[in-house]
């Protein structure tokens, strides 16, 4: 029971790493949720129910790639989702596949302001409008960069984590 309670939280943490790529480990200590009336439950699960619904709203609005990425992300998540209990909870690599539907949004959200101006010849302006999307290209690529520096061997793999989890030492 507290293991499907919990797993909205952790979808939501999930997501806010997505946005903000602040002290990743591979394996994350996971409050467990045991009552559904503990805030810890309702915000995340009001949170999903929203997302939910903006997904369907954009179906039937006719957006529908952006009702496809919400639903890739949902749909690929759904193996790492606990619905049948494993051993890790929160781990990165179960994000890597539903990821890809949160980047092609962010893709799509950075190049508007670019896809929306006139296209009368004015490349200079369209220029200045995918700056934002070159600067995040660049962030994430290195902020991926200095990542991969926490898999050079198994002795960092198991290092690195242990300020964000002390316990992760005793998890896979």
């Amino acid at each position: 029971g507290d293991i499907w309670l919990s797993m909205p939280l952790v979808v939501c943490r999930y997501i806010g790493l997505l946005f903000l790529h602040y002290r990743l480990s591979t394996h994350y200590d996971v409050s467990h949720i045991s009552e559904i009336t503990q805030i810890g439950a309702l915000v995340p699960i009001a949170l999903i129910a929203g997302v939910a619904a903006l997904g369907v709203v954009c179906f039937v609005r006719g957006r529908r790639m952006t009702a496809f990425c919400i639903g890739w992300f949902a749909i690929t998540f759904l193996p790492t989702s606990n619905l049948v209990p494993t051993v890790a909870m929160m781990t990165d690599r179960y994000m890597h596949i539903p990821s890809v539907g949160f980047a092609v949004l962010l893709a799509m959200a950075l190049t508007y302001p670019a896809r929306r101006t006139d296209k009368d010849g004015r490349s200079a302006v369209r220029l200045l409008a995918l700056l934002p999307a070159v600067v995040v290209i660049l962030l994430f690529s290195t902020l991926t960069i200095l990542r991969n520096a926490d898999w050079r061997d198994t002795e960092t793999r198991f290092r690195r984590p242990l300020p964000v989890n002390p316990r992760s030492d005793r998890q896979t």
